[in-house]
């Protein structure tokens, strides 16, 4: 996602005539020259408000289509914005003069999803509208320590010993040798003249605080009396000391220190001992290094894991304030880093969550967001997703900014990536919090743990919306359901309700002198053949009689019908009940939890009966249903909870006595019942109004019986009382059964003999009356109805988060913006996230412990893939794509962007283009020179071949919806300069000494591939006679056939396919694997072939290296014979993996272990095929042509010498070993049928 300053990216991209196009049209206006003397900083101050009127121009575009009358999807073509000649755009496009450029141009230009609607334009004017802020200067402070390439535990433990040494004990730690704000400083004196503050006074001692900007002074005074020498008890007078504190805001603070002298020092010294590449920031990054390792010597592997034992996702973290666990990281750090100052621990926690847990430095966060929460996984999520494309920018945003950018869906497929692991990240935080996984290091799941962890993270809201369809349901009615049951049958022709029937004379059980209509008998359950007639000659009982063995028993179809509405009843209740009560404070969640309770409603006195004559219908039905109270002691403290789950409020009353007067209260005389005052509202639990405070009521206080005592299961690990387990339910359901629903036979009574027209009639007239009457959340249950599920969801949501607590404002306050950033509807959506798309990641999970970078968390991980990917390519400097090689904290590699300096691979930060760091040992580049590839054109220039690489790399990654549109479309024949003629060489020294538009390059580069595919065709078929010769045969498959189709940007996956083949050799299904690579390439958009095609990418990202390749140890290389040797001695089937320096193959021996079948040895070599071979002697002449003399074996760059002969790296094929680097089962997926 291209931030909000920079709608463009910055990449020195291979430029196209743009000017000469429908693209770009010049705005006809007077030259405007960029002045030659104009110095830097002003030419960046240019570009910046120039790309700010570029942003404004496409955003007033975009509004002006949006805006238009038409429903239908404007053509982009014709939608134009202004480009500046100062912009980033407009120096990239070499403009002079302002001009218009389509938006369809510009959209492909900058790598973004196509709109194909409406809806999708103004999701993408969203997206540019509230898009991030540009990356800050120093990232996320966490300095070389989050780069894509970061130090080595070797250079980290290096570090350290510098720091040990230069450091001045005596002053403290680190930060404490580095931190000096000093008064005297110009902007700081300024600021301090212009504080305003509050004073505050306690006893003697007077406190005032003044901020301005970052800075906050305080000052303590404090006031003692002078007493006279001679008369010690006399008060001569008073003194007054006082201390005055300076201290600025974590984020300044650290942006201060930076600029310390003794800082840059230290970072001067660290940059020359490490031997780091000096660029502008390397000094500082190195400094905030150190200052991280000073807190964490040893970097943690485990996500939101702070020194050794602070865990940001423990369970009793739940619904605390971000605060109060800043607070508790502050204290944690205290106490575990004795030379930290008090004065810089929060500056330090900041530094610590800067890259750990960013989601605590947002601005102005509202105070019902609450950790562990539905809508902290929510909100973690959208900050997540921020920092994996720009690390360091979600500290510089607010609450509502971070959840506005997360309304809006991903306008790339790098950011669709990006949010799919941010949510997977998010949710399996959650579930740790909750009790729902159990923590790990490496953070690897399974497959069904994610699925659990989802459906979970799902229970709750997707619980509250049916929860909302439940109580909506109206009453069923005998009479309605036995209508339905007559039209089922019958259709919608005949009048059911006309009395029209008598009872026969062989009817017994029914009047003779009434007459009935068929609802009337069918309801009663007597509508049987023979026992009626009509009175009417237009009505016949004949054609009735022969389908009424197709009607329902009504007895056996209501009973199922009341019985399912009940149990919903129920459900609905107790969910709306156990969300309320899942989000008290912790104090009180735990009082439910472990404490004792009893439950009491209110009702009015039933004056017309004595008090113990009184029916169970008055009494229930004088109950105030809205609301019930719950008392609860824990530890001999009495606490009591006014519930009303129709307000959404649960009230906490901490000043009603521990014992009051319950049940019946009857007058001195008469034993009739009678009300008492008590401190209640009763209009709050009768009618379901908001609770008034200090209001009394006449009313009796009811007891409510419960169930046996609660016991929690011994698999529960939920945190206290809450929604997915603990005791909550059982209160809930309490409450849900003994009071807030109806008895149920008074409402399976009602349900009987009701008609439902009536019913339906009063229920839409007045809205709430009959069964809404008895329910709580009647407004809310509006919604609902009418099938706005959302809407309901976010009134459940909304309600259930306004706890009313003593002496605190109740958190309803901040309800309306939360609606308002659409934080709640985010989060069902994100709740119904695909399963599919969260457990699809796991591939790349690994089964090892993840390198620190990769694991809090791997922010950039995906960069290579982003749009403005390769920059400042040097005309003679090569950057390409690789792989490094034990860079991390765990050894392992990871693929990334370096550039050559001095004979030295360094790396390349992805948003700059610019190298830093220290030289990459073992960095493996890809695209022609890389192990493992497809074979490389003929030696030349270097500086022409890098330039080559470069450009056609520029052009692939910067613009990846351009590339493949000139690949696929355009011909090169339009190319200028290229000629039929050319060969592989000179098109590749075209491209490199040219300024080509991607398109073009991409057009040059298929034409290359045609005829690298027409030299493949010759190669493959001298490969074909040249076995046959020998006296096998062939199946022919060539790689180059297969990527040219599937992905024309890889220049092999021989490592892959000799892995995969390796497997389905010794599974019987080396043939299916051929198919799949033929049906892959004929269909490549097809699912299962885009799923075959990703994994076996994704193979060759694993073992394509000689390290990974090879199943076990090789030893020196060996020759064709050696290899024919060794296979001859096999007593069971073996396969052998084969490497030259940068090709992977493999040859076999099948052996019967019954001795049924002959020997049966086989060869794969993937640019060409799998070849099959009788006997030993003519798999002997196979290898000798194809690993040796040959002109296919003359054709490999294998090890050995002119002397020696070729000789090959030699390894036994292990499943097992396969299995430990990588998913076999991914693996036997390329094996099977797709």
């Amino acid at each position: 996602m291209t931030s909000t300053s920079a709608i463009v990216d910055h990449t020195s991209r291979a430029q196209a005539p743009l000017l000469h196009s429908q693209a770009v049209q010049p705005i006809q206006r007077l030259q405007q020259a960029r002045p030659e003397n104009q110095s830097p900083l002003r030419q960046e101050k240019s570009e910046e408000h120039a790309n700010l009127d570029d942003r404004k121009s496409l955003l007033d575009a975009l509004g002006k289509t949006l805006n238009s009358a038409s429903t239908d999807m404007p053509d982009l073509d014709l939608t134009r914005f202004a480009v500046s000649p100062h912009s980033s755009l407009g120096r990239e496009l070499k403009l002079i003069n302002p001009a218009h450029v389509s938006l369809n141009w510009f959209i492909k230009h900058q790598g973004w999803i196509a709109p194909t609607n409406k809806e999708a334009l103004q999701n993408l004017y969203d997206a540019i509208t509230y898009a991030p802020p540009p990356q800050p200067a120093h990232r996320d402070y966490w300095g070389m320590l989050s780069r894509e390439v970061p130090l080595t535990l070797e250079q980290r433990q290096r570090i350290n010993e510098i720091v040990e040494g230069w450091l001045d004990k005596t002053k403290g730690g680190l930060i404490e040798n580095l931190v000096g704000l000093a008064t005297t400083d110009a902007h700081t004196l300024d600021s301090l003249s212009k504080m305003t503050g509050v004073q505050t006074r306690i006893g003697s001692t007077t406190q005032t605080t003044k901020t301005f900007g970052p800075y906050t002074q305080t000052e303590t005074c404090t006031e003692s009396p002078l007493y006279a020498q001679t008369y010690p008890a006399w008060i001569m007078g008073t003194s007054r000391s006082c201390s005055k504190k300076i201290t600025a805001e974590p984020r300044y603070a650290l942006y201060r220190l930076l600029l310390e002298p003794k800082a840059i020092e230290l970072g001067k010294k660290l940059e020359a001992e490490l031997g780091v590449l000096p660029t502008v920031t390397s000094a500082a990054e190195l400094v905030l290094s150190a200052l991280v390792l000073s807190v964490m010597p040893q970097l943690p592997t485990t996500r939101n894991l702070i020194g050794n034992d602070f865990a940001l996702d423990a369970p009793d973290h739940l619904r605390k304030s971000p605060e109060a666990i800043v607070e508790a990281l502050d204290l944690y750090l205290l106490r575990t880093h004795q030379h930290l100052k008090a004065d810089n621990v929060r500056t330090v926690s900041y530094l610590m969550l800067s890259r750990i847990a960013p989601q605590f430095l947002v601005k102005d966060l509202p105070d019902s967001l609450l950790y562990g929460t539905h809508q902290w996984a929510t909100f973690s999520a959208a900050v997540s997703r921020i920092e994996h494309s720009a690390p360091g920018t979600s500290a510089t945003m607010n609450y509502q900014q971070v959840m506005n950018y997360d309304a809006t869906t991903p306008i790339t497929e790098q950011d669709k990536a990006f949010a799919t692991i941010a949510l997977r990240d998010a949710l399996v935080d959650w579930a740790i919090t909750n009790g729902r996984l159990d923590k790990r290091a490496d953070n690897n799941y399974s497959e069904s743990e994610i699925q659990q962890a989802h459906q979970d993270f799902q229970h709750q809201p997707s619980s509250l919306v049916r929860a909302g369809q439940q109580l909506a349901t109206p009453l069923p009615n005998r009479e309605q359901i036995a209508l339905n049951d007559l039209k089922r049958v019958f259709g919608n022709q005949i009048d059911f309700t006309r009395k029209v029937l008598q009872a026969t004379p062989d009817n017994l059980e029914s009047d003779k002198n009434h007459f009935y209509s068929l609802l009337d008998v069918h309801m009663s359950g007597k509508l049987q053949a023979g026992m009626w007639r009509s009175i009417s000659s237009d009505f016949s009982m004949a054609p009735i009689e022969k389908e009424l063995h197709r009607l329902h028993s009504i007895e056996w179809l209501f009973t199922q019908t009341f019985n399912n509405y009940y149990t919903d009843l129920l459900q609905g209740h107790t969910a709306v009940v156990r969300n309320l009560l899942s989000q008290l404070p912790e104090e009180h969640r735990s009082s439910l939890q472990w404490g004792e309770q009893k439950f009491y409603a209110l009702r009015k006195a039933v004056t017309s009966h004595y008090a113990h004559l009184i029916p169970k219908a008055e009494k229930e039905a004088s109950k105030g249903r809205q609301g019930f109270i719950i008392r609860s002691e824990h530890q001999s403290k009495v606490t009591y909870y006014e519930v009303f789950p129709q307000q959404g409020k649960i009230q906490i009353r901490t000043d009603l006595p521990a014992e009051w007067p319950e049940g019946i209260n009857t007058r001195a005389v008469g034993n009739v019942e009678n009300n008492i005052r008590q401190p209640f509202d009763w209009e709050a639990y009768n009618s379901g109004t908001p609770p008034r405070e200090n209001e009394f009521s006449e009313v009796v206080i009811e007891h409510i019986p419960t169930p046996d005592k609660w016991q929690r299961g011994a698999s529960d690990k939920t945190p206290d009382l809450s929604f997915l387990g603990g005791k909550s339910f059982d209160l809930a359901r309490t409450a849900a059964s003994k009071h807030l629903a109806y008895d149920e036979e008074t409402l399976r009574q009602q349900a009987s003999g009701e008609s439902a027209v009536e019913l339906t009639e009063r229920y839409e007239k007045a809205g709430a009356a009959a069964v809404l009457s008895l329910v709580p959340f009647a407004n809310t249950l509006k919604h609902a109805i009418n099938g706005e599920i959302a809407e309901a969801f976010t009134g459940f949501i909304i309600d259930g988060v306004s706890t009313a607590i003593p002496v605190s404002q109740p958190l309803r306050a901040f309800a309306h913006s939360i609606k308002s950033s659409k934080t709640l509807f985010n989060m069902l959506r994100k709740a119904r996230h695909s399963t599919d798309d969260l457990v699809g990641l796991l591939g790349s999970a690994g089964k090892t412990a993840k390198p620190f970078y990769s694991t809090i968390p791997s922010f950039g991980g995906l960069r290579p893939t982003s749009n403005g990917l390769v920059q400042s390519l040097g005309v003679s400097t090569a950057v390409r794509i690789g792989r490094t090689e034990g860079v991390d904290a765990a050894g392992g590699g990871a693929r990334t962007l370096a550039k050559i300096i001095d004979e030295k691979w360094y790396p390349v930060d992805a948003a700059s283009g610019k190298a830093y760091g220290t030289p990459i040992e073992g960095f493996a580049p890809e695209g022609g020179i890389g192990f493992f590839e497809r074979p490389a054109s003929p030696q030349r220039d270097p500086d022409a071949l890098a330039q080559y690489e470069a450009n056609v790399i520029n052009a692939k990654y910067s613009e990846p919806t351009s590339f493949p549109e000139g690949f696929k479309h355009l011909s090169p024949d339009t190319v200028p300069g290229y000629k039929p003629s050319m060969g592989v060489q000179e098109i590749e020294d075209l491209i490199a000494t040219s300024n080509f538009s991607t398109e073009q390059i991409g057009s040059l580069v298929r034409q290359r591939e045609r005829l690298l595919l027409a030299h493949t065709q010759r190669s493959a078929q001298i490969f074909q006679r040249e076995v046959t010769a020998a006296g096998g045969t062939t199946r022919g498959m060539p790689q180059t056939y297969y990527l040219s189709q599937t992905s024309p940007d890889i220049a092999g996956e021989c490592a892959a396919l000799s892995t995969a083949m390796g497997l389905a050799l010794l599974e019987g299904n080396e043939d299916t694997l051929l198919d799949n690579l033929v049906f892959a390439m004929a269909n490549p958009e097809a699912e299962n072939s885009a799923k075959f095609i990703r994994n076996l990418s994704s193979l060759q990202s694993t073992v394509g290296n000689e390290l990974g390749f090879h199943s076990s140890a090789v030893g020196n290389p060996i020759s064709y014979k050696s290899v024919i040797k060794e296979l001859s001695e096999a007593t069971s089937s073996k396969t052998l993996m084969i490497s030259s320096t940068n090709h992977g193959m493999l040859a076999g021996v099948k052996v019967d272990p019954t001795g049924t079948t002959p020997k049966s040895w086989f060869f794969y070599d993937p640019n060409y095929g799998k070849a099959i071979f009788p006997t030993q002697e003519s798999m002997a002449k196979g290898l000798e042509k194809t690993l040796s003399n040959g002109i296919t074996g003359k054709n490999l760059d294998a090890f050995g010498t002119f002397l020696t002969g070729k000789k090959y790296k030699v390894s036994a094929f292990d499943a097992d070993v396969v299995a430990s680097k990588f998913n076999i089962d991914r693996v036997r997926g390329l094996t099977q049928p797709i």
